[in-house]
């Protein structure tokens, strides 16, 4: 109870059945989805769709078929037919086939006390429901049945691991039906703090929950220390309750409702059956629209602030300076021999994993001087250039590694009728430039460069400028 600027008086339930009154200046209610505090102070409690989605989970022994990257999918159509000649007229089993199954896959890393060479896989899939099948969905709490849901006439290596761990390991599977509820951080003016899942369920049909949960308490836990200091600078008594649930709230609210609202769609996608749209979006690759999304999606999470690093100064690129990220590549005479040595002024290309990809690349202008996030393909050794007999561009670079970091960043000029190779591995943002004017590139990767080695991480919130010479660009 209470409000307003007095305390609050907590009731707490302890072991034994004694019931105790404590007094409060601020709650921080993190207790999951059903949260007793959220369900008396912030209505309503989740509720389950439309669309209905169930989710299952498995961690099974043993390691998947070799995966490009930690993480993979696979989507399937039920073949409606045979499940209905096989199960008849079981309700469940009939709103799983008019839907999308889904399976993703990861490696889970080494429990603590396992023995070496021990490895475990985690399976989560999505099925759809139907509002019959809401509250009866036994019938699919079964690995034969999750077997017969994914089967297909041609399987791929992992299609064949996904369909022996499912029908192994399915009956033992954790199941959930999806929820959500609105999104709300503060109640009673600031007094109570909700966190995690009781700040707003989502559909977590793409992974989000757990993130959402500790993106929360790290920006919770950074107020609060802000908060102290400043009271402690004031010499008061006490921390503002009711400002910190309000900078939390602005901090973290546009944030929560994104990801609710794309795991949402997500969850559309399994519910609606259309597998050819899911396959489009996720084929468009990482510039996409729902790459992009997917991108902001798993590395919008707060980073640290900007407004004490310096701007990164670009300097001309030169065969020497750029030698750590590539090579810059000038032009030569007709006839002239290869020469990709220090001093030469070719490339030494890495095109060995795929079949390569040789393309115009049409960008619109201006693109911010500044950089915040980038990428890197560790399959090949890229190479970019500007058309046109005075294009010069920006390039942010990073030396290949897997902790890249704002200190490590380099920023060059590439001037006109030049083109430069990245290193396998080397981080990059670019190209960039300030006039109002589209440019078209020479890009030169592998076929599926975009869609199998595209990694990004964001550095930082916010961007940090480039400081340019102001004639060029």
């Amino acid at each position: 109870g209470g409000g307003g600027g007095g305390e609050l008086a907590v009731t707490v339930a302890r072991g034994g059945g004694v019931i105790e009154t404590l007094p409060a200046d601020l709650v921080v209610a993190c207790d999951g989805r059903y949260s007793a505090l959220r369900q008396q102070l912030a209505p309503a409690v989740p509720c389950y769709g439309p669309p209905y989605v169930a989710d299952f989970r498995i961690v099974a022994p043993g390691a998947p078929p070799p995966m490009e990257g930690p993480l993979w999918r696979v989507y399937n159509r039920p073949d409606a037919a045979a499940l209905a000649a096989k199960y008849g007229g079981d309700t469940a089993i009939r709103a799983a086939a008019e839907g999308v199954v889904r399976v993703g896959l990861m490696r889970m890393p080494a429990r603590a006390g396992a023995a070496p060479g021990e490895v475990e896989t985690g399976l989560f899939g999505n099925v759809r429901l139907s509002d019959e099948s809401l509250e009866a969905y036994g019938s699919l709490r079964s690995g034969a049945v999750l077997r017969d849901l994914f089967a297909a006439p041609r399987l791929d290596p992992i299609g064949d691991f996904v369909l022996r761990v499912l029908e192994a390991h399915g009956d033992a599977a954790h199941w959930a039906r999806k929820q959500q509820t609105e999104t709300a951080y503060a109640a009673l003016g600031g007094r109570v703090l909700f966190c995690g899942d009781s700040a707003g369920a989502i559909y977590p049909s793409l992974g989000q929950g757990a993130n959402l949960s500790l993106e929360d308490a790290c920006v919770v836990a950074a107020a609060f220390r802000r908060g102290l200091r400043d009271e402690q600078r004031r010499d008061a008594a006490r921390l503002d309750a009711a400002a910190l649930a309000e900078h939390v709230a602005a901090v973290r609210g546009s944030r929560r409702d994104f990801v609710r609202d794309m795991s949402r769609a997500h969850a559309e996608h399994v519910s609606s059956g259309d597998l050819d749209a899911e396959a489009a979006a996720w084929n468009d690759g990482p510039d996409g629209e729902w790459g992009s999304r997917l991108g902001r999606l798993w590395r919008g999470w707060p980073r640290a602030a900007t407004s004490e690093l310096p701007p990164l100064r670009a300097r001309t690129a030169t065969r020497a300076n750029f030698a750590a990220f590539g090579e810059l590549v000038a032009e030569s005479e007709d006839g002239e021999l290869y020469d990709a040595t220090a001093g030469g002024i070719d490339a030494s290309l890495d095109l060995s994993q795929g079949p390569p990809r040789l393309y115009l690349m049409r960008l619109d202008g201006p693109r911010e001087l500044s950089v915040s996030m980038i990428t890197r393909h560790q399959r090949v050794t890229q190479c970019l250039g500007a058309l046109g007999e005075e294009k010069d561009f920006y390039l942010v670079v990073h030396q290949p590694g897997d902790e890249p970091s704002v200190g490590g960043l380099n920023a060059f000029r590439v001037p006109p009728r030049h083109f430069v190779k990245l290193h396998a591995g080397t981080w990059h943002a670019g190209p960039l430039w300030t006039r109002d004017e589209h440019r078209t590139f020479v890009n030169l990767e592998l076929a599926d460069t975009n869609i199998t080695d595209h990694d990004c991480v964001d550095l930082v919130a916010g961007s940090i400028p480039l400081l340019v010479d102001a004639a060029a660009s």
